[in-house]
């Protein structure tokens, strides 16, 4: 698995952002729904089909992203041999006058230039394993000739789709680079055997069971290594907090410590939306709590990071100090709220009514889908328009004029023209 390293907002947005625990609060408010066992389930199931539903419907650009990938090139340096069984590992191939490369174990080791063998594990600077269902049947003598690439890159938990990768080294898209699907990349490279260029000429997205992943998959081999850089859309970041709220904290004042009594701080909580209580009781939503209690937080920060158990470290300072007071931790959805989240809003009422069955009549359930769907449909048509930016206001007239495309045409709600 790629290291991964959670989106976290601006500090900017921190008192605007949509929680998980508010977006779960308000579908259980809008209907009216004690939040027992069954009803919160159904309620946190509705909030995540709906989050990974709404990157499908539109490539919003909140969601557009990049990451770099590091090509390793080929490596063929000094020779090596086969033990099929009794040496120190099962399966043993030993390098001899190099070193494997670090990422070895995601590569292939190729010998006699055609037969191509997946390398279990990197077991030292002169020793991999080569998998059970992929080795020579029998020893391989020492001093032969071999060569090492790896076409396999893990993409981010939060891949959707990508645009045609770019080599920021060589300053554009690689030239002629070319979409294939998996199987035909994967045969393109042993058919071609070691071919080995300056540009990667072929890409697709797959998997590799050695991953664990979705992969970017590349070929032919690199005579030396590579950035490359992917545009891609993401799904948003993952949902695993809902509301952690145990203990309670204090803060120096002008400090972004924070220090906690009974607290069970854990990594899971780097990004989250840290909301400080004005006293013992738990800090509320802008809109209350579903028990109609109202105690807005003090402060809203985003965790930074997470020393231990009961000490975290808060994105800025906060500015009063704070002594045995409670706090929640939950969160962001990873949307923009001003464009995306009457659609998000409007999803996670059609999932839940979906999943309602049992509590209301089949028939009535059937209408209040069907008009749920109207609405979403609607909002996410505006929402869309929204997202627009070119064309969210007219352009000025230092531009040369031009005509101005009404935004909300698609609606039927602005005369054409």
């Amino acid at each position: 698995m790629s290291d991964y390293t959670p989106t976290i907002p601006a500090i900017d947005y921190a008192g605007r952002l949509l929680t998980y625990q508010d977006a779960v609060e308000t579908v259980l408010d809008r209907y009216d729904r004690p939040a027992n066992k069954r009803d919160l389930r159904l309620a946190r199931r509705a909030v995540l089909d709906a989050y990974d539903e709404l990157p499908r419907r539109h490539e919003w650009t909140w969601l557009s992203r990049w990451m770099n990938v590091a090509v390793s090139p080929v490596y063929d340096t000094g020779t090596v041999a086969f033990d099929l069984t009794g040496g120190t590992y099962e399966r043993e191939l030993t390098l001899s006058d190099g070193v494997w490369p670090s990422d070895a174990k995601f590569g292939y080791v190729v010998i006699d230039n055609e037969n191509w063998y997946a390398v279990e594990d990197r077991k030292s600077d002169t020793v991999v394993t080569l998998r059970a269902d992929s080795c020579p049947s029998a020893d391989v003598a020492a001093e032969e000739e071999y060569w090492w690439m790896r076409e396999a890159y893990p993409l981010p938990p939060d891949f959707w789709q990508a645009r045609t990768p770019l080599d920021t080294e060589r300053g554009s898209n690689i030239c002629g680079i070319s979409e294939l699907s998996p199987s035909e990349l994967l045969m393109h490279n042993r058919r071609r055997g070691k071919y080995v260029t300056v540009d990667t000429g072929y890409y697709a997205f797959g998997s590799d069971e050695r991953i664990g992943a979705l992969c970017l998959l590349l070929g032919p081999p690199l005579d030396e290594a590579r950035t490359l850089t992917i545009p891609y859309q993401s799904m948003g970041r993952r949902l695993q907090v809902y509301c952690e709220k145990g203990g309670t904290i204090a803060i120096t004042a002008n400090t972004a410590v924070v220090t906690g009594t009974s607290t069970a701080f854990d990594q899971s909580l780097v990004g989250t939306v840290f909301r400080i209580s004005p006293n013992s009781r738990l800090p509320t939503s802008p809109s209350g709590g579903l028990d109609g209690d109202y105690n807005p937080p003090v402060a809203t920060r985003l965790v930074k990071s997470v020393t231990n158990t009961t000490s975290l470290t808060l994105d800025s300072a906060v500015t009063d100090a704070v002594s045995g007071q409670a706090y929640t931790a939950s969160d962001p959805i990873d949307i923009e709220p001003a464009v995306m989240g009457n659609a998000f809003a409007a999803m996670v009422d059609y999932h839940f009514i979906r999943a309602e069955r049992g509590l209301i009549s089949d028939e009535r359930s059937a209408l209040i889908r069907q008009s749920l769907q109207q609405v979403e449909g609607r909002e996410l048509l505006l929402a869309k328009d929204a997202d627009n930016r070119s064309g969210a206001v007219p352009p000025s007239p230092i531009w040369g004029g031009g005509t101005w495309a009404w935004p909300f045409q698609s609606l039927g709600l602005l005369p054409p023209g």
